[in-house]
């Protein structure tokens, strides 16, 4: 074949056991000039997606494709179905609450996008979502509303894609973007909820935006050429967008940018980063106009993030406490959270600065040696202890910290040991007494309840463990959790089995173990989820395993109070209790321990 030769499209079958023949493209010497370097690309002219040539091509693939697959037809569709008949179509996610709404997404039969919906509360203390019947149709509800119905919004469309959404604190305004397209360039318009109306000004092909809490401000973000998010602007709302303001440009071309606001909504918050350093600019939220002031600045190789937050009236004289919470890597390759208390004095900040709250295990990682001597020999099993850790984390294996969220009422913290996630949580007031006091926080493992009769359930070992818990001796071993009081001590069951129910075999950091050396039962995935509001005064979290379908639970910190909101339904005779799972640990050749899991 020469270079120029055209597309041979595939050999249309002539018989039974006839072989397709694959479709190949010419080959066009293009050369490419970068640093001095030049480089041959013989199919450059396939970056011409609208061409004849290209399209053509593409075409006789898809043929090829479907000639090779053909023999195949019956068992795709026998697969198709099965897994379709598993699924519950008509469905809806629990209520979240945000400001004065509970908000939900209503899936339906048949239909390719889901509805953005939502209830208005029923009181200001009322965080209990509310009964919707999932089979009832969209906007039937009393009160229901349909905010967003992308089944509508994508008529006329051979794509859509919905790209994000914000909503003013008083729930009139409605900042949207989409994509019809598919180039991820995203067209952004403002909608009134009150009238169904849409404003004049459209921001168009951006990465993302944001509203100001007032509705009053829209901070975007732009994309060049090479679909890299360079730049943020600033919009004031029904004014041109011909006005806008530049605040933030970002010409380092191994960075890109991002703009939204802090999670106590005090802050617009830019963030910057690379593959391995990040940087973070901050706003007061009051001052929109202003100029942004660096967090801290970067620095080469070093990654961190921060979020805002404040102990309400822990202050001397019963003043709010401002907070900054970093976490980062500077210090510890597996990363730390700081806690800095803002009323020493303004931004910039340094890392490193402030209370470490939780920090990450050095053993076998490059860096460890900074850390602590000899910690880059050591094997990334070996148990971690450090003294600014919480007990729950001493001697944990393989510690890596993944984050903390710091809401109104209670604190999350995410990480990882023995290669699985967890979280820990405690009440806003504890919280407030162990920084204020120099100590460590008392955190407690949140470890979902176990099913009714399910194979992970050891009675014996769960009350006597349960029992040794709560005198206090987690150097005991198993335990179940219960939750954690104002003092960060374990609290009795709330004496309700529907909160309750039985609980998981759990070790002190949280692994779940069937006491069996080099053996995990659970193999869990577990992470907060749906937790937009500061104000809530519980924690929801997720929950799932190899065996057991995803689980949407709401916790009290305060009590131990363990709620569930919402179990995935699979169709058919599935039951979890049918199934088990495993870990198991080999050790290799170098003597490194290898999880194994087995289901």
């Amino acid at each position: 074949m020469t270079d120029e030769e055209k597309i041979t499209a595939p050999t249309a079958p002539t018989g039974p056991d006839t072989p397709a023949v694959p479709p190949e493209a010419r080959r066009v010497p293009h050369a490419r000039t970068f640093h001095g370097d030049t480089f041959i690309d013989p199919y450059e002219w396939m970056r011409d997606k609208e061409s004849a040539d290209v399209r053509d091509y593409v075409a006789a693939q898809n043929r090829y494709c479907e000639t090779r697959m053909a023999g195949l037809a019956g068992l795709r569709a026998t697969l198709f179905d099965e897994l379709k008949s598993r699924i519950q179509q008509t469905d809806m996610s629990v209520p979240t609450r945000m400001d004065g709404y509970w908000y939900f997404v209503r899936t339906v039969e048949g239909q390719q996008y889901g509805y953005q919906c939502r209830i208005p509360v029923r009181s200001d203390d009322d965080w209990d979502p509310p009964v919707i019947d999932p089979a009832s149709e969209p906007g039937s509800m009393p009160g229901e509303q349909i905010i967003f119905d992308a089944n509508r919004e994508a008529e006329g469309h051979d794509f859509f894609r919905l790209g994000g959404m914000d909503l003013s604190r008083d729930g009139r305004w409605m900042l949207y973007g989409v994509d019809t397209a598919g180039d991820e360039r995203y067209d952004f318009r403002i909608r009134d909820l009150e009238t169904g109306e849409e404003l004049p000004e459209r921001l168009d092909g951006i990465a993302g935006a944001c509203f100001t809490p007032d509705g009053r401000w829209v901070f975007y973000t732009l994309l060049d050429d090479a679909w890299r998010p360079y730049a943020i602007r600033r919009h004031q709302v029904g004014t041109p967008v011909s006005a806008d303001a530049e605040v933030y440009r970002e010409d380092d071309e191994r960075f890109w940018a991002g703009v939204g606001m802090s999670f106590d909504e005090r802050s617009i918050v830019i963030g910057t980063g690379s593959k391995t350093s990040t940087e973070v600019w901050m706003l007061s939220a009051d001052d929109p106009e202003g100029e942004f002031s660096v967090f801290i600045p970067r620095e080469p190789d070093i990654e961190y993030d921060v979020s805002f937050a404040c102990f309400e009236g822990a202050g001397e004289h019963g003043e709010d406490v401002p907070l900054a919470v970093v976490y980062h890597n500077a210090t510890n390759p597996n990363f730390e959270i700081d806690v800095i208390d803002m009323r020493s004095h303004k931004p910039p900040y340094r890392l490193g600065e402030g209370v470490t709250v939780a920090v990450g295990s050095p053993y076998g990682c490059e860096r460890g040696d900074d850390v602590e001597a000899g910690a880059s020999a050591r094997p990334v099993g070996a148990g971690y202890a450090n003294p600014k850790n919480p007990a729950i984390l001493q001697g944990a294996h393989g510690l890596a910290i993944e984050g903390i969220a710091i809401h109104r009422h209670f604190v999350a913290l995410s990480y990882r040991t023995d290669g699985l996630p967890h979280v820990a949580v405690m009440t806003k007031r504890q919280a407030a007494a162990d920084f204020l006091a120099g100590r460590p926080w008392s955190f407690r493992e949140l470890t979902p309840p176990a099913l009714d009769g399910d194979w992970d359930v050891d009675p014996v070992v769960d009350e006597a463990e349960s029992s040794a818990a709560l005198t206090g001796d987690d150097a005991a071993g198993p335990h179940a959790h219960r939750g954690a009081g104002e003092d960060g001590a374990d609290v009795p069951s709330s004496g309700d089995p529907s909160h309750d129910g039985p609980a998981m075999v759990t070790t002190w950091d949280g692994a779940a173990d069937d006491l069996l050396p080099g053996e995990t039962r659970r193999l869990y995935s577990i992470g907060t989820s749906g937790n937009p509001s500061y104000d809530a005064p519980r924690v929801r979290y997720a929950f799932s395993s190899y065996t057991r379908p995803g689980e949407l639970h709401e916790i009290d910190p305060a009590t131990g109070e363990d709620r569930l909101l919402k179990r995935s339904t699979v169709l058919g005779d599935f039951d979890p209790r049918d199934y088990m799972e495993r870990r198991v640990w080999i050790t290799a050749r170098d003597g490194e321990q290898i999880p194994v899991s087995l289901a």
